[in-house]
Parts: C-alpha cells; sequence; structure tokens
C-alpha cells in the first residue's frame, strides 16, 4: 500500500486538511486519509490534536502510553470516523494512523545568535498556520552521524527591514557531517514575536541556501489572531 502525503503551498495559510489515498489491498478501492500538523494533547478525557485553525481532532485510537501530552506538536496523519458540531463550529472524530513529533524553535536575532552554521539546506515546502511558520527541508547526512541543527535567523543588518518588512535566514548547521543520504525533516517555528506591537501581520522575506549554491529569498504576509493556539 502506497501512501504519497501532500503538504503545504509555500506560505499559504494552513488550513484543516490535506488529503490523499491509499489502496486497500484486499478490496478495489481507495481510503481517504489526512495528514496535517497540530499540537498533541493526551491529558484529556479524548486524547486530542487541534490544528491551527482550531479544529479539534478527538482521537478513537490508539491509547497513548504518555497521559501528559501538553501541546506537543506533531505532524499527524488519519482518517476521518465521524463529524462532531460542537458550539457550531466542525470537529471530527478520527482515527490516528501514525504521527511523529515536530520540534518547535523561536527566532534568533543575528546580533546574538553566535556560531548558527553556514552549511547548504532544500527547503522543500513552507507555509503559515497559526503561531507558527512550518518548514519542511532536505539536508544530507551520515545515519549514526552527529545530530545536525537549524535556525530561523532575524537578519537584523538588511537596509530594507522595517516594521512591516522582517528579513530571516534559514541556517543549517551540520556539525561536520558528510552527505551520504539526504532526509527530509519537519520544523515549526513560533514568529508571533516578529510582528510589531499594535499590528496583527508582517510581510516575512525567507532566504535559505540550497546545495546548488543558489541564494533563494521567498515572501509572504503572516498574520497572526491572538485566539489562535
Amino acid at each position: 500500500m502506497k501512501r504519497r502525503i501532500l503538504f503545504f503551498l509555500f506560505l499559504s495559510v494552513i488550513s484543516a486538511v490535506f488529503f490523499t489515498g491509499c489502496k486497500d489491498d484486499n478490496k478495489d478501492s481507495y481510503v481517504q486519509y489526512y495528514v496535517t500538523l497540530g499540537n498533541l494533547y493526551t491529558g484529556t478525557a479524548t486524547p486530542q490534536i487541534i490544528l491551527d485553525d482550531k479544529t479539534i481532532l478527538y482521537i478513537e485510537t490508539p491509547e497513548f502510553e504518555d497521559k501528559n501530552i501538553e501541546g506537543q506538536r506533531v505532524l499527524a496523519g488519519y482518517k476521518i470516523l465521524a463529524d462532531k458540531i460542537e458550539n457550531g463550529s466542525k470537529n471530527f472524530i478520527v482515527n490516528l494512523l501514525n504521527y511523529e513529533d515536530v520540534e518547535v524553535k523561536r527566532p534568533v536575532y543575528s546580533s546574538l545568535a553566535g556560531n548558527i552554521g553556514e552549511d547548504f539546506v532544500n527547503i522543500e515546502r513552507t507555509g503559515f498556520g497559526g503561531r507558527y511558520l512550518n518548514i519542511e527541508y532536505r539536508i544530507g547526512i551520515t545515519p549514526d552521524g552527529p545530530a545536525h541543527t537549524v535556525a530561523l535567523v532575524v537578519n537584523e543588518d538588511n537596509p530594507d527591514a522595517d516594521e512591516d518588512n522582517v528579513y530571516v535566514i534559514f541556517t543549517h548547521d551540520a556539525k561536520g557531517d558528510k552527505e551520504n543520504i539526504f532526509v527530509n525533516k519537519h520544523i515549526s517555528f513560533d514568529i508571533t514575536s516578529l510582528i510589531p506591537e499594535g499590528k496583527t501581520s508582517v510581510t516575512i522575506h525567507l532566504t535559505h541556501t540550497d546545495y546548488l549554491g543558489r541564494v533563494i529569498t521567498e515572501k509572504g504576509i503572516f498574520t497572526y489572531d491572538e485566539d489562535g493556539l
């Protein structure tokens, strides 16, 4: 059974879900399932994932050994079992197929960043959702090699920066590791601190240097609702 995950369009607002399907090996049909980012809570009566648009996924399965997960960022794959209407909003009861933890960081300012690394990194997909700039990236690693680190650095020296435009660099430190195989990873940056006081949005200019040595910059408008996660 092959699964193909549809991820995020660049700097578009992430809504509840994306969907794809997999062939049922025993039936001539396809089972629709969904993949999205959210925050996992297992301390509630029914474990749940709250998505960036505030939709709630009530998890019917599985049982969680850790009953004290409060807000862990995850990339979750699931199948919808039923709708659940609450206070006029549509939530869902789901079968959780799989999930992986997603690291959450905050941006750092260039004057305080220190040694952040200057290694190549490919950005595969990005998107805004709730408090976050979500990035799927691709790096070359050696199995059992050192742990790589990435950061989102605010470029304070950019002459075009002002209260409406923030310039950030997505950096990668390979810790001297070699590029034997390439893997995709996910990270979410809480970028609410980049919105100036008294405003609700800011234009983010995101730059990275890929494995071909190209310096690539994209931009998008980040808007934060204070009622979000």
